[in-house]
């Protein structure tokens, strides 16, 4: 392996995998600095970490004792099967077929050879692998498809040779229910339908890997070849070579379980690939690796995102752990650097496409942009490319899987920006899951996603029922969109409710189906409308958004929803201030306040929002607009300064309610949804 990109790969995987090991004691427990305990019996951190170690070096001890100690546990406490299952199978493939590291007489492990001349498994070792084998044995009852996908890719992996075909239709088999029309996995509902998916990016690199594990072992299936290379590219789109950020929508926001996966595809692509393309995927490998290594603790171990605080203020989900996302990513590399995995020459097309088959895309109105627009409408995910900016945006917005009493996940609401970068700076962080009562008290932590009280109850537009999108070309797009805001939380029915007893079958017996469930149809704030658009030039480096409230008359008792944070909007806080201007039209003033840090993946993000109104009696508009380049070419006149509530001729776009147009510096854009 050669070529600065992959030397520091190995360079990152050898310092994780030492720091692992540290935290490694001699009972075989792996000790979770965060958590101050052993790394949690029922993950799969004690096997991946055996992983990484025995690939360092298959005679340290510390490898065999983390197995035995996992061995020695009730079946109860063994969770996560499929990632141990894996873990096993290619621990034994590598040991099995590697001469260890650093010895070069066979005879000093006192193993001997095959006969191949490669060196045979230890019998100790062989039993300890095949009873991990059979503790780590699958079910067919998963929480997501990614789950049930990992199980089979271990069900093709270890199929003899006469049923490997049948193993690999099983894989196969589901996915033409699990991919969009452009190539995104679809992690959520097993059946999924039009606006009732969800696309995490972190699990379309899981898919990625698991594709780039089954293709170079039947190179000759054009099944998994193509589905590699699409989802590639799918990925690829959705990677931000400037900033080393990727996987910043969705469950596991940014975090180093899907830079792991992405790593070891990255990597199998680099060595597939021609001398012409070769550059392209080092130059992808080289943006994640520094990234990765720019996360270094002060322990050896990697951050688990690119913010070094933990728990729900630095974005993790409640099931991510230090040890065990290390363990993870050092295992997947330590061994896919060893492997010589390579993916086919002919998946390793590194072009995404300017925008997907334009039967696709027909419906949104999208002109073709060269390389510059990529555009998933299954999805509602677009990547946005100019000279000043890389933006990804969410359109229509995607199902919150586990919808929760006591938190509200923000991550895939309709019509936000879920990444900016501005150069190598990233400007705009990603969406956060956030507490509830601590969302109450502060509205401005809900970022772009705009949020309304209905007595006790919290609604964000987080889905639109229509969108389109307008490209002008030269990177510069709008996108509109139509809809109504959902319920952000669950509302519990009362005690010994029918209701109730639903929710008790539904976590006792069918392993919380109903609760992952909840998202795909939240209820609406019902005859409250919203049209909202946003409008962004990447080649002069701002963005904006309106965000249009129809007026209704008051209810019955006086009461109207209360729109709780008026130009929400989030921002990384840089040392010289991004300009930002707000505008307003309707029924009251708006004044810009600043709000503290932002619970997010990436450090220094930051809230702002306008002072809480009642949900207007006449249309009415609120606009914000910010970025580099504000005033600046694409704008009217001059930049405006934060927190100045500024009028329209200090934004590039405002909305004129009378016409229903918005005005934007490449023309106007009619408001009213197409018949």
């Amino acid at each position: 392996m050669t070529g600065s990109a992959p030397e520091a790969l190995r360079v990152l995987v050898a310092r994780t995998t030492s720091a692992l090991g540290d935290a490694v004691r001699d009972d075989g427990v792996l000790w979770d600095a965060v958590d101050g305990a052993e790394s949690p019996a029922d993950h799969y951190g004690a096997i991946w970490a055996a992983v990484a170690l025995a690939v360092a070096d298959p005679d340290d001890a510390r490898w065999r004792a983390l197995v035995d100690r996992w061995l020695a546990r009730p079946a109860t406490e063994r969770g996560h099967l499929p990632f141990q299952r894996l873990a096993f199978l290619l621990l034994r493939e590598h040991l099995g077929e590697r001469e260890p590291h650093g010895v070069t007489e066979r005879g000093a492990t006192g193993r001997g050879a095959t006969d191949e001349g490669r060196p045979a498994l230890r019998a100790e070792d062989a039993r300890r692998l095949a009873e991990g084998l059979v503790a780590a044995g699958t079910n067919s009852r998963h929480p997501s498809n990614n789950w049930v996908l990992l199980a089979r890719t271990c069900d093709v992996l270890e199929a003899d040779p006469r049923r490997v075909l049948a193993a690999l239709a099983g894989f196969t088999a589901p996915c033409h229910a699990w991919l969009t029309e452009a190539g995104g996995f679809i992690d959520h509902p097993a059946a999924p339908s039009r606006g009732r998916l969800t696309t995490p990016l972190a699990y379309h690199a899981k898919f990625t890997l698991l594709l780039s594990l089954l293709a170079p072992r039947l190179p000759g299936n054009a099944i998994l070849t193509d589905g590699l290379g699409m989802a590639l590219r799918w990925m690829s789109a959705f990677l931000d070579e400037d900033t080393g950020s990727l996987a910043a929508f969705g469950r596991s926001t940014e975090s180093l379980f899907g830079t792991g996966c992405a790593l070891v595809a990255l990597l199998a692509a680099w060595r597939g690939s021609n001398d012409d393309d070769r550059p392209i995927w080092e130059r992808r490998l080289l943006a994640l690796v520094e990234d990765a290594e720019s996360r270094r603790r002060d322990d050896g171990l990697l951050a688990l995102n690119a913010r070094r605080t933990t728990g729900i203020e630095g974005g993790w989900d409640p099931y991510m752990h230090l040890s065990v996302y290390n363990a993870w990513a050092a295992g997947l590399l330590a061994w896919a650097i060893a492997s010589d995995l390579t993916a086919p020459a002919t998946a390793t097309t590194h072009r995404a496409p300017a925008s997907v088959a334009p039967t696709s895309v027909a419906p949104t109105g999208v002109a073709a942009t060269g390389a510059s627009l990529f555009h998933d409408p299954s999805a509602g995910l677009l990547a946005c490319r100019g000279r000043a900016a890389t933006v990804f945006l969410s359109l229509q917005g995607q199902p919150v899987q586990d919808v929760q009493e006591e938190f509200v996940d923000l991550r895939t609401s309709a019509l936000v920006p879920f990444h900016i970068g501005a150069g190598a700076t990233v400007a705009v962080p990603p969406p956060a899951r956030l507490p509830l009562q601590a969302l109450r008290r502060c509205p401005w932590m809900a970022g772009w996603t705009p949020v309304f009280a209905d007595g006790d109850d919290l609604y964000g537009l987080t889905r639109l029922e229509r969108v389109i999108v307008r490209g002008a070309g030269d990177g510069r797009l709008v996108v509109l969109g139509w809809g109504r805001p959902t319920r952000l939380h669950h509302v519990s029915p009362g005690r010994g409710s029918l209701g109730w007893w639903w929710e008790q079958v539904d976590h006792h017996l069918l392993g919380n189906r109903g609760r992952r469930r909840r998202g795909l149809s939240p209820p609406g704030l019902a005859g409250h409308h919203v049209v909202v658009a946003l409008a962004l030039d990447a080649d002069r480096a701002w963005w904006g958004r309106s965000v249009v409230l129809l007026g209704r008359p008051a209810d019955a008792d006086g009461g109207r929803p209360i729109h709780l944070n008026p130009c929400g909007h989030s921002f990384i806080e840089t040392r010289e201030p991004v300009p930002v201007a707000v505008s307003t039209s309707g029924e009251a003033d708006l004044r810009l306040t600043v709000g503290g840090a932002l619970p997010a993946a990436r450090a220094g993000a930051r809230g702002a929002a306008g002072d809480p109104v009642a949900w207007p009696l006449a249309d009415s508009a609120w606009t914000v607009a910010m970025g580099p380049g504000l005033g600046r070419d694409g704008g009217r006149d001059g930049g405006a300064v934060r927190g100045a509530a500024r009028g329209e001729d200090a934004l590039p776009m405002h909305v004129d309610l009378a016409t229903a147009t918005l005005h934007v510096p490449w023309g106007e854009v009619p408001m009213q949804p197409e018949s």
